[in-house]
């Protein structure tokens, strides 16, 4: 390893461990955090930290994770049709989020890799915002992450699916191509359903690999099996990564449903090393002066607007589910803030060809004002069931209503 790139690496996990305690006094997602810090010391201002291969592995590397874990988030025992469920009020969310951003694409004549960056769903951040604030089990906290799984797993689809579009067009070879894609789905849904099985006939054999009294850390070791399994299964298949990693995780997690202490096993190993790799390199390579300099203000502020549009008109069908219009809102803009995967968007946009510089520049560019302003602006109109919690906590009571409205 050279001098320089063994500085880029001291740096760079200095970094990951000051960061999160730094953007919390700040009051700011840790990753867009590392982003900034990324972009500070990297290729376009101070230069301190370059490229190599090892660490585009870590990348990479954290990269993968960062989507195993998402999949990971799906909780199976909510997505099941019940009465007074949220599936199909999820359901109807996500059509008109996804209608909106088909006129957008027809209408606007941007690219549709764009068009799915603007309007793609994730949940890290919310889940981080709805943690932080204990609001993950309450009715509204429940809304998101329903919507939230639903969204996450149609945008990285669609994301697959523009990519093979854009490597095959209409051909003929692109029916072979979307047969393997489906051949992934198929293959996750056997291997979930075997799985499943087993569990159930043999719970207590095992129980070993997601307690928390192992030494030989099984669970883990079985996590990372999977994920890279999938990441060759992908590979071997020509789909996109993010797919098979996302894909592992969705299946560990149809599995062990009980998988909280699994799930903090690998937070600790993705959070405290990996992931943060990926946020900082993306930071590294980002050059804000490109979208600045290169598009308009305009351009800019259309982005920000039309990603609050097609968020948060849709979220007005949660009125059905008695949700106020002050809870609406504040949902809308989380949803608004979709950081990971749109982050993800835009770099696998710029690797593939299917954004410009200047595209992969802006949508990065949204991603962190979006994820800087939209929390604080969610926390403004949740603070009556903050407030709530609060004075739970305190043994006091309050007339605030945590769930939807009578």
């Amino acid at each position: 390893m050279r001098p320089e790139n063994a500085l880029s690496l001291l740096l760079i996990v200095l970094g990951a461990f000051f960061l999160p305690m730094i953007s919390r006094r700040l009051r700011i997602p840790s990753a867009v955090g590392e982003i900034l810090y990324g972009m500070i010391l990297g290729e376009h201002f101070l230069g301190l930290i370059s490229q190599d291969d090892f660490i585009r592995f870590l990348s990479q590397l954290g990269f993968a994770i960062l989507m195993f874990m998402a999949g990971m988030e799906i909780d199976f025992n909510r997505l099941r049709p019940r009465a007074g469920g949220n599936l199909s009020l999820s359901l109807l969310v996500i059509f008109w989020m996804g209608l909106l951003g088909l006129l957008f694409w027809y209408f606007l004549d941007w690219k549709a890799t764009l068009i799915l960056g603007l309007g793609c769903v994730s949940i890290g951040l919310g889940v981080a915002f709805f943690k932080e604030h204990r609001l993950l089990t309450t009715p509204v906290g429940q809304i998101f992450l329903s919507i939230g799984f639903l969204g996450e797993l149609g945008s990285i689809i669609l994301l697959t699916l523009i990519e093979l579009y854009h490597r095959f067009g209409t051909s003929s070879e692109i029916v072979i191509e979307v047969g393997k894609f489906v051949g992934i789905f198929l293959v996750a849904f056997i291997f979930m359903r075997i799985f499943r099985f087993l569990v159930w006939w043999f719970p207590h054999r095992f129980q070993s690999l997601i307690g928390g009294q192992d030494p030989l850390e099984l669970g883990v070791r079985l996590s990372f099996a999977l994920l890279f399994v999938f990441l060759a299964l992908s590979t071997w298949l020509g789909v996109e990564m993010i797919l098979g990693a996302f894909l592992a995780g969705a299946l560990f997690s149809f599995v062990f449903r009980e998988r909280e202490q699994i799930m903090e096993k690998l937070n600790s190993i993705g959070q405290g090393f990996f992931i943060p790799f990926f946020f900082v390199v993306v930071g590294v390579s980002f050059d804000p002066r490109v979208a600045l300099t290169h598009t308009s203000p305009f351009f800019f502020l259309s982005l920000l607007g039309l990603g609050l549009i097609q968020k948060i008109f849709p979220s007005l069908w949660l009125r059905l589910g008695k949700f106020t219009f002050r809870q609406i809102l504040a949902l809308g803009f989380l949803f608004s803030a979709p950081f990971t995967l749109m982050v993800a968007i835009a770099e696998i946009g710029l690797q593939l060809g299917l954004l410009s510089e200047e595209l992969h520049s802006s949508l990065l560019l949204l991603a962190v004002v979006s994820g800087l302003l939209n929390p604080i602006l969610s926390r403004r109109l949740f603070q009556p069931e903050i407030k709530l919690l609060k004075e739970k906590a305190e043994g006091k009571e309050s007339p605030v209503f945590l769930g939807t409205s009578s």
